[in-house]
């Protein structure tokens, strides 16, 4: 038809890696530019990070239903006409992504619209229908609307564990009778328990009455590989590995990220023999209208560097909305760690480092980094390990494959780690057998504070992202007792270093045999300086190391936050560049968990008389200064010696072959926490622990040993304290 439009309301487009997308995205560009149709640069925007597309809200985090629409379902009135009717399907069919129950309100509203009666309303709470009619109707014993309802109670939302009729009607589901001050009184239990009960027996009907009626498919066997089905756009989009089952249809699935979800069984579909689960492209690409843009539109999207898997692209103009992101969870398919010999020249080291951090961001990234008398781990990414074999050859430099996929190494963490929380047996909100959130590992530092009238939480900052920065103070010892500072999970993979910071405080308040260390000293400890990044790194991206600030100009998100203290800042083993690992901010003290830690330890009174920061993973006790080579504090053979001591013991525990270095001669990086509390804060003793590296495991230092490092790190503590209370009493 002539001067006919037409007109795409929506573009989804699906990529494994950010490489994929802008290979997809310039594509859609040309796409536009030769079909001779021009879109408004002013009204194109990409590099947003969140959208409300259909009814999900799309984050850099993850997609989850848009919560306004949940509310609009949540207070929907009785159904008075069709026309409420119809506006209820379509919010319950949106989040649902039922076909079966649109299918069924269309016969329904044409039934209802034969007989002119307004017959239907909202069941109360707990009963067995989704609807009832108060006349009859021959239509509502209809297969079609059975299986409607019967989708409706039991299909669960998309990202999710509740059901749309649970969200709708409030259960079948767990009690939520309000918190009362009698809650534990006799009588209140008893209507409390016999609520529960009346709950669990309506969720046992529904499930018995689903199992009946729906169509019976076979059990998928534990380590199979399967498709994922999208329950709103229906595409099979993502792939998985089944870890076991949960109740009788819902599948523990492992996803490539190293997250776990659970699926109904009716949306995973095996994985054929002939599927390569990574050569798969994951993206969907629907469009069928042909457009053009200007060329500058496209030179602008070249200029524009994107950080993967964590941030969106919004393209808008006119009634032609353009939606594509790629998948938050990074993985590291293909990626490989090298380990290379002993190196005794210093001039192939400092070649070594520069070769990492010149080469573009994400191909080497250093586990651990070079010095001399000894190794370097790198990670390196598919497609790059014989240009840097090449490399090393040339520098005659002899190196080992040492992990050969190391997303399969942070899979198989992944797995074990989820295990062992399910076997967690301490009544506290932790133990030392896995790896915990920052929440629970605050809520262990709240029940501390509730079991001891000397200790006190508290909140002395917030995060980038509004997440509280919690410290614990053990004030037994009295306000004119020396002060010791400790802090921990400053880079956000390093989880060992929060665990060992928890182990401190666990050790002080818990172990009877270290009593006298309280009547000595104040301490002040915080255990996870970097939540946002930590947090990220568990859910996301298991080796992202900065924090998740925004930078102004870029779409790189984050800084080191061990880079951007202000002695010496900017001055060594830093990149200007955002979207690099050593990037140390805009200025001193840019990111706000630094920036509120500097301002907690300048009010302490007296100035502590030990700062150490916890790190990993390379069994190092780092002696300020790292900013340059042969920069000593004034106290540096006395720190050297303290430390020696302290390793010793260390060692004796377990042989786990800790050494003594200075910092620099680990790897020159100005900016760093320690250097700062030396040469400004004006602590006496600062040391920087580097904890253990786990072997093959690089940071994904095993679960089983996280008992072992906390117990030979608090032998060497124990040497530490010892020589500052000598000190303290002179």
């Amino acid at each position: 038809m002539e001067k006919a439009e037409e007109v795409v309301d929506d573009i989804i487009l699906y990529d494994s890696s950010m490489h994929l997308h802008e290979k997809n995205v310039r594509k859609l560009l040309r796409r536009c530019r030769d079909t001779g149709i021009t879109l408004n640069p002013k009204k194109f925007h990409y590099g947003q990070t969140e959208v409300k597309f259909a009814c999900f809200r799309v984050t850099s985090q993850d997609i989850q239903a848009d919560p306004e629409k949940i509310k609009a379902i949540a207070q929907f009135q009785r159904l008075k006409n069709i026309s409420d009717f119809r506006s209820f399907l379509v919010l319950v069919e949106q989040l649902a992504g039922s076909r079966r129950i649109h299918t069924s309100g269309q016969r329904i509203t044409s039934e209802l619209q034969k007989d002119e009666q307004d017959v239907f309303k909202l069941i109360e709470c707990g009963s067995r229908f989704v609807m009832e009619p108060t006349g009859s109707a021959p239509y509502t014993e209809s297969k079609e609307f059975q299986e409607g309802l019967l989708e409706l109670k039991s299909t669960p939302l998309r990202h999710s564990s509740l059901s749309a009729s649970q969200i709708v009607f409030r259960g079948p589901m767990p009690s939520r009778l309000p918190f009362h001050n009698l809650s534990l009184a006799e009588d209140w239990q008893v209507h409390l328990n016999e609520h529960d009960r009346r709950i669990a027996k309506q969720h046992d009907y529904t499930r018995n009455h689903y199992d009946k009626t729906a169509n019976q498919l076979k059990p998928i066997t534990t380590g199979s590989k399967v498709w994922i089905q999208d329950s709103t756009s229906k595409i099979w989009d993502r792939t998985a590995t089944v870890q076991g089952k949960k109740q009788d249809r819902e599948n523990l699935l492992l996803l490539p990220s190293s997250r776990t979800l659970f699926r109904n069984q009716r949306f995973i579909r095996i994985l054929k023999s002939h599927e390569d689960i990574i050569k798969i492209p994951h993206y969907s690409l629907q469009i069928n209208l042909p457009l053009q843009i200007d060329s500058g539109l496209e030179r602008g999207f070249e200029d524009r560097r994107s950080e993967l898997g964590s941030f969106h692209y919004v393209a808008q103009t006119g009634l032609f909305n353009t939606f594509l992101f790629a998948l938050a969870n990074c993985n590291y398919n293909g990626y490989k760690v090298l380990q290379t010999e002993d190196i005794h020249s210093q001039a192939k080291t400092i070649e070594l480092i520069k070769f990492i951090e010149s080469a573009d961001e994400g191909i080497y990234d250093f586990w651990v980094s070079p010095r001399v008398g000894s190794y370097a781990k790198v990670m390196v990414a598919p497609g790059h390990v014989s240009e840097f074999e090449k490399f090393l050859k040339e520098q005659s430099i002899a190196s080992t494959l040492l992990i050969e996929d190391v997303e399969i190494t942070n899979q198989r963490a992944s797995t074990v780690q989820n295990v062992l929380r399910k076997l967690k047996t301490s009544s506290r909100s932790i133990d030392f057998e896995n790896y915990y959130s920052s929440d629970d590992i605050f809520a262990y530092l709240h029940e501390l504070e509730a079991d001891n009238d000397f200790v006190e939480v508290e909140t002395y900052g917030k995060s980038y992202e509004g997440r509280d920065l919690k410290v614990i103070k053990i004030l037994k010892a009295g306000p004119n007792a020396p002060n010791i500072f400790i802090e921990a999970g400053i880079h956000a993979r390093e989880w060992i270093a929060p665990a060992m910071g928890t182990y401190i405080i666990h050790s002080l308040l818990e172990d009877p045999e270290n009593a006298q260390y309280l009547d000595q000293f104040n301490f002040h400890i915080m255990p996870s300086v970097n939540p946002d990044g930590y947090e990220f790194s568990r859910e996301h991206e298991r080796l992202w190391r900065k924090t998740r600030s925004r930078n102004q100009g870029s779409d790189c998100r984050g800084a080191d936050p061990n880079r951007n203290w202000a002695f010496h800042w900017h001055e060594s083993g830093v990149s200007d560049d955002p979207c690099t690992n050593i990037f140390p901010g805009l200025k001193p003290f840019s990111e706000p968990e630094t920036d509120a830690i500097r301002q907690y330890v300048e009010k302490l009174q007296p100035t502590p008389l030990m700062s150490l920061s916890l790190h990993s993973a390379a069994n190092l006790w780092l002696v300020p200064y790292g900013y340059a080579y042969n920069a000593y504090p004034d106290n540096y053979d006395e720190l050297v010696k303290l430390a020696e001591k302290a390793v010793d013991a260390l060692n004796e525990v377990h042989n786990a072959g800790f050494e003594v270095i200075n910092a620099a001669d680990f790897y020159p990086a100005a900016g760093a926490s320690d250097d700062w509390y030396a040469g400004v804060l004006g602590s006496t003793y600062v040391y920087t622990v580097e904890l253990r590296q786990g072997g093959y495991y690089g940071f994904d230092l095993p679960p089983s040993q996280i008992k072992d490092s906390g117990e030979e790190l608090w032998e060497a503590m124990k040497v530490i304290f010892d020589r500052l209370h000598q000190v303290s009493i002179q």
